[in-house]
């Protein structure tokens, strides 16, 4: 049965119609959901988003293109928002995580700025960091796992997590130099 008798059977109603499209393209959703996340659980959840969404839209569905192309473009939508958020996330984090390093006390309203403000370049230079040394270092600084606890998560060697790690601190250190 075409993508096209399918939709029409959803349209009017089958529920079975609908397993048969979530069949026929849920491999490749997840597979595009992993890749983007990394993380199976991750993946799961987009693609049961993806296809929430799908089956909400399927009404304004016109045929212009293939529901392959349609269905993928809500995939990488998912994907895209699921990555802004997580962004949002890791650079709240990281905000919160450089805020206890701060001193404590009584500021003047000049120290209390000059601190804000160095704060806010830390977490941009925090944000602006490749993958995966940025999340290496919310993991190690923010999350406080130790290398081992990474390299169990990431997949990678303890030496792999230290370099990670390392590197991210050069680039800090260049990215702060040039600000000054």
């Amino acid at each position: 049965m075409g993508d096209d008798v399918l939709i029409a059977a959803v349209r009017a109603g089958s529920t079975q119609a609908y397993e048969q499209l979530v069949r026929t393209y849920e491999a490749r959703v997840y597979a595009t959901c992993l890749k983007a996340c990394k993380s199976p659980q991750e993946a799961e959840d987009l693609t049961q988003e993806v296809f929430l969404s799908a089956y909400r839209g399927l009404q304004g569905f016109r045929g212009d293109a293939q529901f392959s192309t349609w269905i993928y473009q809500i995939t990488v939508r998912k994907c895209l928002d699921w990555r802004r958020k997580r962004e949002r996330e890791v650079y709240t984090a990281a905000l919160d995580h450089v805020e206890l390093f701060l001193p404590t006390g009584d500021k003047t309203p000049e120290e209390a700025y000059v601190e804000r403000e160095q704060t806010a370049v830390l977490h941009g230079l925090l944000y602006r960091l490749p993958e995966p040394y940025r999340s290496t270092v919310e993991q190690y600084y923010v999350h406080r796992l130790s290398y081992q606890q990474i390299s169990e998560k990431v997949g990678v060697s303890v030496k792999t997590v230290e370099s990670r790690l390392y590197r991210a601190r050069q680039m800090l250190k260049e990215k702060g130099a040039e600000l000054r």
